[in-house]
């Protein structure tokens, strides 16, 4: 057996994730508007944790 490491080529992106990433994308942005219409707040997922977290602060559209 050989000591050397197999170089692995990067695998192309598949197109229905990178959609997808955009979907998920849009959909948190319009849930952050709406929620500002409504309540204020919003819940996210930050440090581990399920957090209110209120629109203006923290993530950025």
């Amino acid at each position: 057996m050989s000591s050397q490491k197999q170089k692995s080529t990067p695998k192309p992106r598949d197109p229905d994730f990178a959609g997808a990433e955009l979907a998920m994308r849009r959909a948190a942005k319009r849930a952050r508007r709406r929620a500002g219409e409504t309540t204020g707040s919003v819940a996210v997922y930050k440090d581990g944790k399920i957090v209110q977290e209120k629109i203006g602060e923290g993530i950025s559209e």
